[in-house]
């Protein structure tokens, strides 16, 4: 059986004090006891190694709480190549579909990208759950960077802010082909499920902004993201 992940935002302390719905999980849900092998992750590359040391009940709140003793430590650099996916906000649960996806495929960043054909607007409480899903395919595929979550802005702002060497890919259907070498730093931006405008597409050409095409059919915005960042990522890695 895999060891069980949990998610701390600090993990200086030793021993390791868990509480809140990690320690729930583990005790409750996922059944661990005084001495089972536990993983911990703070989501900024720090991994860390230990056993259960202890279980209890605190009778003040009646939360769980999860000691735990570490027995190694470990830094892990950030992820390369650095893919940021800049998209329209999906309907519904597909938001939350993305972002575990994007978390899966390696994804460093997501933010959503108010469009002229923008449907869904994103606030507090959505960016929130955003983040929590970043947090529990964080834990779920292994990696101990989470995938960051964006307030976003409008094209102006998903153009900002682009290092030296770095790139801005345009996701459209009429596109070129990707190129052979691409930079180790890529921000993608993906438009809603009506597509860009013509005024957006000529803003486009006016930034000198390449447009690019992922595939031969439609997708839908979700998984037009998910495979933009994995295809990038799979030619940074040959």
């Amino acid at each position: 059986m895999a060891t069980h992940r949990v998610f701390v935002e600090s993990l200086d302390a030793s021993p390791l004090i868990v509480t809140g719905d990690e320690a729930h999980h583990a005790i409750r849900v996922k059944r661990l006891e005084t001495g089972d092998p536990i993983a911990c992750f703070d989501g900024r590359g720090t991994l860390v190694q230990g056993r259960v040391a202890n279980t209890a009940k605190l009778p003040r709140t009646g939360e769980w709480s999860l000691q735990i003793e570490v027995t190694s430590r470990h830094i892990a650099p950030r992820p390369s190549p650095h893919i940021e996916c800049w998209t329209a906000l999906p309907k519904g649960g597909r938001a939350t579909e993305m972002v575990e996806g994007l978390s899966e495929v390696g994804a460093a960043f997501w933010a959503p990208l108010h469009t002229a054909r923008s449907i869904v607007e994103p606030g507090d409480h959505k960016l929130a759950k955003l983040q929590r899903a970043a947090v529990e395919a964080g834990k779920q595929c292994g990696r101990p960077w989470l995938l960051d979550i964006g307030e976003g802005g409008d094209l102006p702002a998903a153009t900002q802010n682009v290092p030296s060497g770095g790139v801005v890919l345009v996701a459209d259907g009429s596109g070129d082909s990707l190129p052979e070498r691409i930079p180790p730093w890529v921000r993608i931006l993906i438009g809603p499920e009506g597509g860009w405008s013509d005024e957006e597409m000529a803003w486009f050409t006016a930034q000198g902004l390449s447009k690019v095409r992922f595939g031969p059919h439609i997708m839908r915005l979700e998984t037009a993201a998910v495979a933009a960042a994995a295809i990038v990522i799979s030619r940074q890695m040959t």
